[in-house]
């Protein structure tokens, strides 16, 4: 296991953190390239957000993509065609 370096730069620092992370998080928070760990920190929590945010989208509409127009109809059994009897 490697050491920390208490004597690394910022830029160092924040290219060991951008390496390990997920890589749903890594496009967001690469967009808004932070500076410093504290601007890091604060881009990951914003990339971690949008994230669930976009998931609980995605999952909310692929369950909504289940109702069909027809389902929001109401049928009636009785018939309103005139038939053989009538």
């Amino acid at each position: 296991m490697q050491q920390a370096d208490p004597q690394m730069n910022e830029s160092t620092k924040i290219h060991y953190l951008m390496n390990g992370l997920r890589q749903s998080l890594c496009t967001e928070t690469r967009r808004n390239y932070p500076t410093s760990t504290q601007g890091f920190l604060q881009q990951v929590k914003i990339a971690e957000e949008l994230t669930a945010l976009n998931t609980n989208f995605t999952s909310t509409s692929i369950d909504n993509d289940d109702i069909t127009p027809y389902d929001s109809f109401s049928y009636s059994t009785t018939s309103s065609y005139p038939t053989a009897n009538n």
